[in-house]
């Protein structure tokens, strides 16, 4: 079962990062460019705060994968306190350190590390069998 929660957080990271590299081929149509600034819609944003650059390299295996795995993002989304787990998922997939997420959320980082656990556990425990197929084949890495 540590295998498969190993495998699992894996393929969730890499999901993740392979839908933030890939290009947005629409982002043309999503809305008209103008001389006027973004509107603020978050704290860290009105403060200069830029995304992370990505450097991550997905290969045509993450392509194939990701729709699948960020499925397992929504499911776990609906369950209780799922909205702030995957955030937390996100965050660290992302780099996030630990401290930063428990400044946010008010908790330590010990309870920071409990709830990512346990959501990657909930994950695990919900799509096990198709962890073991895509994991199955992968080097350990």
């Amino acid at each position: 079962m540590r295998e498969l929660h190993a495998g699992c957080a894996q393929l969730v990271r890499r999901a993740i990062l392979t839908i933030a590299a890939l290009p947005d081929r629409e982002a043309r149509f999503h809305q008209y460019r103008n001389s006027m600034p973004e509107p603020v819609r978050d704290a860290a944003d009105s403060y200069g705060y830029d995304a992370p650059k990505t450097r991550f390299r997905p290969t045509p295996r993450d392509v194939d994968r990701v729709l699948e795995v960020l499925s397992w993002l929504t499911w776990l989304e609906t369950r209780n306190d799922g909205a702030r787990d995957v955030k937390i998922i996100v965050a660290r997939a992302f780099g996030a350190p630990w401290w930063k997420l428990a400044h946010r959320y008010g908790r330590s980082d010990d309870t920071m590390r409990r709830w990512e656990a346990g959501a990657i556990a909930a994950i695990t425990m919900r799509f096990w069998r198709a962890i073991d197929r895509m994991t199955a084949g992968d080097s350990p890495s």
